[in-house]
């Protein structure tokens, strides 16, 4: 269990630690995950950990993930940059750059409305809870998670994930 979490980087600090570690996040809709559109669905490839190379699949169960996600402090911390920020920009007298900061919270609630309904792939969500993901599935030697559906066979640990966003803020 952690102690302390630190302040999320910027994207574009994230993305290339992200590029350099030993998993590979797949933003599912691509080849790798079987199929060639933008939708979700069971059996889409979630993350690969190469190191773990041989290793069992484990499932994840989409809504489990989205409601832990939304209750965890990972998006509480992505609220709370945003609201700093709009409050920045008012302080600095940009309102319409407030505005467009503002915007961006009901934008991200219909993100992940679109993410719980299965019509929009779980990239941003990944993207978030990527460590606690990697954590329990190294925990298990696992190669490859997927989403869990009907058909598709492998460990399920969703509960287990769910468990570490609850504590992540610890």
């Amino acid at each position: 269990m952690r102690t302390s979490r630190p302040k999320a980087p910027s994207l574009s600090r994230l993305l290339p630690a992200a590029a350099a570690s030993a998993v590979l996040l797949v933003a599912p809709g691509c080849e790798l995950s079987g199929t060639n559109n933008m939708t979700a669905g069971a059996g889409d490839t979630l993350m690969l950990l190469p190191e773990n190379a041989g290793g069992p699949t484990g499932t994840v169960r989409r809504t489990d993930l989205l409601v832990a996600y939304g209750k965890s402090v990972h998006l509480q911390e992505h609220y709370d940059t945003l609201e700093t920020a709009r409050d920045a920009a008012r302080e600095a007298g940009n309102d319409e750059f407030a505005d467009r900061i503002e915007s961006e919270g009901p934008a991200w609630q219909e993100v992940l409305h679109r993410q719980l309904a299965g019509d929009e792939p779980l990239y941003t969500t990944l993207l978030a809870v990527q460590d606690e993901i990697r954590d329990v599935a190294n925990n298990h030697g696992i190669s490859k998670v997927v989403e869990a559906g009907p058909g598709v066979n492998g460990t399920d640990i969703t509960d287990e994930i769910v468990e570490a966003l609850k504590h992540s803020d610890d």
